[in-house]
């Protein structure tokens, strides 16, 4: 127990009789633990907001007209089976036609014309994926599925943002063990 109090003794008393070296001892720590963490903060932010974006990022697939709303439905059974589709939304034509008008705003009266009867929209399902970096591999199950007309997906974003996150992530760690 006495040589404890002799150690935290004798630290006081050097902090003192080496004033500068101390200052300067306690300045590099305290530099090197605020850049340290701020690169941790703004790396780890980073990486949730592309992992936001990734999970945002949406697969609109278009239903063959000649299938009815009822028919389109049905094919949420088959779309279920594929594993990497985190959310399934499925959009009758109707539900677009309004959601169009009221994208449009001011200009819906562009679309008066068009009823239910003569709706030029088509069926939809809206997809969002569970991993994007399986995302070629899951259009391509989704594209392989009967019924489905066009696949609208942004898949070179998709691939970028994944891109850049790797990069992000090599460099944020280099230069936390570089710090």
């Amino acid at each position: 127990m006495r040589s404890f109090g002799y150690y935290w003794k004798e630290g006081f008393r050097n902090i003192f009789k080496h004033g500068f070296m101390s200052i300067a001892a306690i300045a590099i720590m305290l530099a090197s633990l605020l850049m340290t963490g701020t690169v941790t903060l703004i790396a780890y932010n980073i990486d949730r907001s592309i992992v936001e974006l990734q999970q945002s990022s949406e697969i609109v697939v278009f239903i063959d007209e000649t299938l009815t709303t009822r028919e389109a439905k049905a094919l949420s059974s088959r779309f279920d089976r594929i594993e990497n589709i985190a959310t399934i939304k499925f959009e009758s034509r109707d539900e677009a036609l309004e959601a169009y008008r009221l994208e449009l705003g001011e200009d819906a009266s562009i679309l008066d014309g068009f009823t239910s009867q003569n709706n030029p929209l088509r069926n939809s399902f809206h997809f969002t994926l569970e991993d994007p970096t399986l995302a070629e591999q899951t259009l391509e199950q989704i594209a392989a599925v009967d019924g489905v007309a066009r696949v609208r997906a942004d898949e070179d974003t998709i691939a970028k943002l994944v891109q850049v996150q790797r990069v992000f992530n090599i460099v944020s760690l280099a230069m936390v063990v570089a710090l």
